[in-house]
């Protein structure tokens, strides 16, 4: 299946829209300082440590989850590596544009917060569903999900222990965690099961097992 997305436009097209729309979802939901995903936290953790840009914290991080996934014997295809390459720069570029607007969603009210993060935590689930759908690869994260498969763990448990690992880390290095965590661990699987449907009728191939949990990076 993935060699036949591989020589699809149309694959490539949904993945590209999938990581655009990851990356400014991704910034957005940083900048409500109401929390993000908990791997978006460490990667945000990462840049508040080292001063480098979150999108390269990304990548940077992301490339140490798909060797040691690869390591397991997880093979990547070459849609992870442009999805990771995709969101970070997505991420930064978004990143870049508030601050030159100077225009900032942290300056203004909790409402007005609120609702941008109600507004970007349904596109990063519509990122997911279309990166998922291209056939392209899974996202980083969940290849490491999956290696964890070689310790003969299932993969709701891989994903609990590995969130509750990240949440950790993003609480040590002061990663940007809060209930806003919480809700995209509960929102993204339904935003998923919302999406992937109508996503499906564009891709070239629609014979998806439906992944009950999934995340963009």
């Amino acid at each position: 299946m993935q060699s036949q997305a591989l020589r699809s436009p149309r694959s490539w097209g949904i993945l590209i829209l999938g990581t655009v729309c990851a990356g400014i979802a991704v910034a957005l939901l940083l900048d409500t300082a109401f929390g993000v995903a908990p791997v978006d936290a460490v990667f945000s953790g990462i840049s508040r440590q080292t001063g480098i840009s979150v999108g390269t914290a990304l990548i940077a991080a992301c490339i140490v989850l798909v060797l040691f996934a690869w390591i397991l014997g997880v093979k990547p295809g070459l849609g992870t590596v442009v999805s990771f390459f995709g969101i970070g720069l997505s991420v930064d570029a978004t990143t870049w544009i508030l601050d030159a607007t100077d225009w900032s969603v942290t300056d203004n009210s909790w409402q007005v917060r609120l609702l941008v993060w109600l507004i970007a935590a349904p596109l990063l689930g519509f990122a997911a569903a279309c990166m998922y759908s291209s056939g392209l690869g899974a996202s980083p994260y969940d290849l490491f999900v999956q290696s964890l498969g070689r310790f003969h763990l299932s993969i709701p448990v891989a994903r609990i222990i590995i969130d509750a690992a990240m949440l950790l880390v993003a609480f040590l290095i002061g990663g940007a965690w809060g209930i806003g965590t919480v809700g995209l661990m509960l929102a993204i699987p339904l935003f998923l099961k919302l999406f992937l449907p109508l996503v499906g009728r564009f891709a070239p191939h629609q014979s998806f097992e439906h992944p009950a949990r999934t995340s963009t990076s």
